[in-house]
């Protein structure tokens, strides 16, 4: 493993000791630098939105919290591996984070194999940084390695619940849900048939159609997450991360965005991103008003009716049960998150304490209060390590070079 760093000048050094392992490491702080390898690595290794370029740099863009790390693995000319990192400071430690994180979805490090997963987590360990990765799947390649590979010692929390609908060929609505409950769905369809009103589903996947259609999907989103304790990422700061993202995905043949409208009134939206056979539930709104037609569950059953022209066997309805989600839901998977520290680093128990103190309080707790807290976890560390008479610090070594 040859390790790199690449720098917006294009400087770079390189670790020929290690190059038995056949893959180069390359770090990056300038993601236009890497765009066409990362999206070709995506295309294909990538099973979630979260790990493409647009949305991983859109959104730390939007974000603008630390500076970009990117950890490359080359085999040869192509890159086989890639940790999108946004790097911040606590106190005296580096710590990553994928870039992105905070809007609902599923984090991932890409990876083609585990060889190259594991020279990723070496490179990241000798580096000398921590790491706190939020909303991440444990089967995934990428964190397999990670929680397989002894330089890592890492605590794993279960974060939530993801749930996703499993439609493979020929599946139906019925075979999910019960006659009954597509019967009283269908009841409601009829019933607006027959006073006279109208009920569509428009399904929107270019970006004219986006355009057309972005006034009316946001005061929708604003209406649905009115005095509700949901975040709008259809609102200023993420209105236009989130616009430029759709219409991007919409010129490449990905977006699925589904309306539901009553009287010529669009009334509700799921908006799904399709990612190799899997269709990415991201954000779902609705008018109150329109409530008695339950909105939610009529949207499930036309996509799975639709199962075959969308090309999908997944529906990925995201993070966190919901009372419509419980009842369509035949798939759950933990979604956890990790803190981790190189394996033998003197205070790395305090570090993760702090890291954990610090990353789950929320934007109040955050405060000077939660900041003497953690100060006095790594104050603790710091003593233990003056009470074994020295040893390694918590900082990064000389030999390990900061971003620019």
């Amino acid at each position: 493993m040859v390790v790199t760093k690449v720098s917006r000048a294009n400087r770079a050094t390189s670790d020929d000791a290690a190059r038995v392992f056949g893959h180069t490491v390359r770090y990056y702080d300038n993601p236009e630098t890497i765009r066409a390898d990362w999206e070709r690595l995506a295309a294909r290794a990538g099973t979630r939105m979260s790990s493409r370029f647009l949305y991983a740099v859109g959104a730390h863009n939007t974000d603008g919290n630390g500076s970009f790390l990117l950890v490359a693995v080359y085999r040869g000319s192509e890159m086989v591996a890639l940790a999108p990192f946004a790097v911040r400071r606590m106190l005296t430690v580096e710590v990553v984070r994928l870039l992105g994180h905070g809007r609902g979805v599923i984090g991932e490090i890409l990876a083609d194999d585990a060889d190259a997963a594991r020279a990723l987590w070496r490179a990241v360990a000798d580096r000398g940084l921590v790491l706190h990765a939020d909303l991440v799947v444990g089967s995934d390649v990428a964190v397999s390695a990670l929680l397989d590979d002894p330089r890592w010692n890492c605590v794993v929390r279960v974060r939530d619940t993801h749930l996703s609908v499993d439609v493979p060929k020929g599946t139906v609505p019925a075979d999910i849900r019960s006659a009954r409950s597509l019967k009283r769905l269908r009841s409601y369809r009829t019933a607006l048939t027959r006073s006279g009103s109208s009920l569509e589903f428009e399904q929107l996947t270019t970006p004219a159609d986006v355009d057309r259609r972005w006034s009316d999907l946001c005061v929708v989103a604003a209406i649905g997450t009115s005095g509700r304790d949901r975040v709008n990422f259809l609102a200023p700061p993420n209105e236009q991360f989130v616009y430029r993202f759709l219409r991007a995905e919409a010129e490449l043949g990905r977006l699925v965005i589904l309306g539901l409208v009553i009287d010529g009134v669009w009334c509700a939206h799921d908006v799904s991103v399709r990612t190799g056979n899997r269709l990415e539930g991201w954000v779902t709104h609705y008018r109150p008003e329109c409530a008695h037609t339950q909105p939610g569950h009529q949207m499930m059953e036309w996509l799975v009716a639709q199962r075959k022209e969308l090309a999908v066997d997944v529906l990925d309805m995201g993070i966190g049960p919901t009372d419509l989600k419980l009842v369509w839901a035949n798939n759950r998977t933990p979604v956890v998150t990790i803190t981790g520290v190189q394996s033998g680093r003197i205070g790395a128990r305090a570090i993760v304490r702090a890291i954990e103190t610090w990353e789950s309080g929320s934007l109040v707790s955050r405060s000077r209060n939660l900041r003497d807290k953690a100060r006095a976890v790594l104050r603790r560390g710091r003593e233990a390590v003056d009470a074994l008479g020295g040893g390694r610090s918590i900082r990064p070594t000389a030999t390990t070079s900061s971003l620019p």
